[in-house]
């Protein structure tokens, strides 16, 4: 009987483990991005190959520049501005964020096929607040749109 309950816990707790939040699922394009006054690892080339790109994102998969990739692991941070300051060293309203709780959401963070080439997963790091998305990749932002 305690053996029971013990895997249950262990069952659950590997379930919250991988549970991708409802609000990043759907199909998402991408915008134009921010200037956050940081440090990017794109080319204008490559920005220009990110913008317009659609990332589709269901609970088992996201698809991006043709290819499904398996979702094999996904981490969720609740983030006050202040927690977001602190992160990332520049305030969230830089990127198109209010004073609104955010999610911070990373998807296979050590599994990146690189559907996409020569840069990690489009989709794979998203932050959400309840009427803003926005992806992160190679350390440039960029605003998603439904």
């Amino acid at each position: 009987m305690i053996r029971m309950l013990g895997l249950g816990i262990i069952a659950f707790a590997l379930l919250v483990e991988g549970w991708l939040p409802s609000s990043a699922i759907g199909k998402w394009t991408v915008g134009k991005p921010y200037d956050a006054g940081q440090p990017v690892g794109l080319d204008a080339k490559q920005e220009g190959a990110i913008i317009g790109l659609v990332i589709k994102v269901s609970p088992s998969q996201i698809t991006v520049c043709g290819k499904d990739v398996p979702i094999k692991s996904v981490e969720v941070d609740h983030l006050t501005s202040s927690d977001f300051l602190a992160k990332y060293r520049f305030t969230p309203n830089l990127i198109g964020f209010g004073d609104d709780p955010l999610v911070e959401i990373s998807i296979n963070k050590l599994h990146s096929t690189k559907a996409c080439g020569e840069f990690a997963d489009p989709g794979t790091d998203l932050l959400i607040s309840k009427n803003h998305a926005v992806v992160e990749v190679a350390n440039d932002y960029f605003e998603l749109k439904k």
